[in-house]
């Protein structure tokens, strides 16, 4: 086939999860098929990122258009706009263009549009093929998730105006993409109850690169390492670690007061940086290499309060065999077995007690660390997810597009 795929950033480098599963799907599908890729850039530095994609596709295949986010509206702003802040914030109208041009020129099988922002550019471009909604989070969803730990009477009230707004842009938009990938089975599960999406979604969750990840030689660590990574502006990352910090550290100091904690990954925030005590908690920042950092968890953990999609960092730090504990939100879409591979934990006392068990019986954190090893190989590999997406293809594309040749479609919002 020759798909189309869109994406509202160049997926490199590959320092946070959405670019990791976007590059790895991408690399994986040009195996099977011909594909142009399609993305917006936001900075010189990005364009210049879209060379190291030769290795996954010829340059000639990269198509790219710079943007300017719109400015965020206040509520009075957007009050009466029925499109949500969030989708005007991501719409171009020259970028619009240029992806029309493209469509035009070529004789795309189908398209596969990276995240909920960039499918509204399919409400105005007449494109004669399906059309694949793939969300890395189910955006309605997610600040459904958000709003219990917003702070402030007026960034709830602009929280919910949102929402509601996003929920009916989502039902609307499921009759232009019939299509849905989505990476966890309570995503599934929203999409059917809220859009009743026909054919199912496919749940396609995170993996990891099964040659890059693997088993290291853990160093011998004075005290015991508790390791957390990811993206530390995002703020699931950022809600989870302050309740690690607030609730279950003081309990961990409690009782090992040599503990380690290190905080590994891009973009900390301030907050984050004010956790550093220069000794027993460290932020690292980006670092070049993630690896020897999970090497060196004793525990790695997954203290995160707000779901959507799956996690990278977990997949990757069970790849490595470290024992994991994890909230049940943070290990949503991972079909893991509590005590089995993972253990799971949703109030402070219970996770810094796992912790605790971890660390202390060594025949137990052996065990499920090479069990989580092996379901993890075995089922959330790049090479057997893209298989399983290619298969959602060949199985939905004809069926879809010949039900919408019989079928009239509703009218979408017009830019």
């Amino acid at each position: 086939m020759k798909i189309l795929f869109v994406t509202p950033y160049i997926p490199y480098p590959l320092n946070c999860g959405t670019h990791q599963r976007v590059f790895n799907l991408l690399k994986a599908i040009c195996n099977e098929h011909e594909v142009i890729l399609f993305s917006l850039t936001h900075n010189d530095e990005e364009v210049t990122r879209g060379n190291e994609l030769r290795s996954v596709l010829p340059l000639d295949q990269l198509y790219t258009r710079p943007i300017r986010l719109k400015p965020w509206r206040s509520l009075s702003e957007r009050l009466f706009d029925p499109t949500p802040d969030t989708m005007h914030r991501w719409f171009d109208t020259e970028a619009c263009h240029a992806l029309q041009e493209l469509i035009q020129s070529n004789a795309f099988e189908l398209v596969h549009c990276i995240d909920t922002c960039m499918t509204q550019y399919f409400q105005v471009i007449d494109c004669q093929c399906p059309l694949v909604n793939d969300h890395s989070r189910v955006d309605s969803e997610f600040q459904l998730e958000q709003l219990p730990y917003l702070s402030g009477w007026k960034r709830r009230l602009s929280a919910i105006e949102n929402i509601l707004k996003t929920r009916v842009f989502e039902r609307r938009l499921n009759t232009r993409f019939p299509l849905h990938v989505v990476c966890s089975t309570e995503d599934k599960n929203y999409l059917l109850r809220h859009l009743q999406a026909t054919p199912p979604p496919l749940v396609l969750e995170n993996g990891f690169d099964r040659h890059y990840f693997h088993p290291q030689q853990k160093p011998v660590n004075s005290h015991p390492t508790l390791v957390f990574t990811g993206t530390m502006d995002y703020p699931p990352n950022v809600d989870g670690m302050r309740w690690f910090m607030q609730k279950i550290w003081p309990l961990i100091l409690a009782k090992l007061p040599n503990a380690k904690l290190l905080i590994v990954g891009t973009r900390p925030t301030a907050e984050v940086y004010s956790w550093q005590d220069g000794e027993r908690v460290v932020v690292t920042g980006e670092v070049p290499d993630i690896r020897p950092y999970y090497a060196m968890a004793d525990v790695y953990i997954c203290p995160l309060r707000i779901g959507g999609g799956t996690r990278l960092k977990l997949v990757e730090a069970l790849a490595m065999e470290r024992p994991v504990v994890s909230t049940r939100v943070g290990a949503q879409g991972l079909a893991l077995c509590d005590q089995q591979h993972i253990c799971y934990a949703d109030n402070a006392s219970q996770f810094a007690n796992s912790i605790f068990k971890t660390l202390e019986d060594l025949r137990f954190s052996l065990k499920i660390s090479t069990q989580g090893a092996e379901f993890v190989r075995e089922n959330y590999n790049w090479e057997h997810l893209a298989r399983r997406l290619s298969r959602y293809y060949q199985e939905n594309s004809n069926k879809i597009w010949s039900k919408a040749h019989e079928e009239e479609t509703d009218s979408f919002y017009i830019y």
